[in-house]
């Protein structure tokens, strides 16, 4: 398997899940219910933006096995990759201006993608 396979981010996707789950229920075991919400729900757009990621990302690797048959296509693929870029933005600023969520919270929860990532490549790598 390489590593761009859709195994690889959806590891990635679950641990990310897992791993907001679990410093969501710290968040409100140490601090308050608000920042628990804070930090699922950062965890979960990160994990959403992922599962996007994943799926525009097979699409054009699709596209790119046909010899760049559907040039057209391609460019709007990756046109939606920036719109995800913005709508992500705009989900955040309105996580945090709107509904009211705690910043550092969110940014914490968005973040752990980055710890799954970290876990996911050293248990790929000792798969082997």
């Amino acid at each position: 398997m390489s590593l761009g396979e859709g195994d690889f981010v959806g590891g990635m996707i679950r641990k990310t899940l897992g791993l907001g789950a679990v410093a969501a229920f710290l968040g409100a075991c140490l601090h308050s219910w608000w920042m628990a919400l804070s930090i699922g729900s950062g965890g979960g757009v990160s994990a959403g933006n992922l599962a996007v990621a994943r799926l525009v990302a097979e699409r054009l690797k699709d596209m790119a096995r046909e010899d760049g048959k559907e040039q057209a296509s391609q460019t709007r693929w990756a046109i939606l990759l920036g719109a995800k870029t913005c709508i992500l933005m705009a989900i955040a600023a309105f996580a945090v201006l709107v509904v009211g969520l705690d910043p550092f919270g969110f940014i914490g929860g968005y973040s752990l993608f980055l710890v799954a990532l970290g876990w996911q490549t050293i248990e790929w790598n000792l798969e082997g």
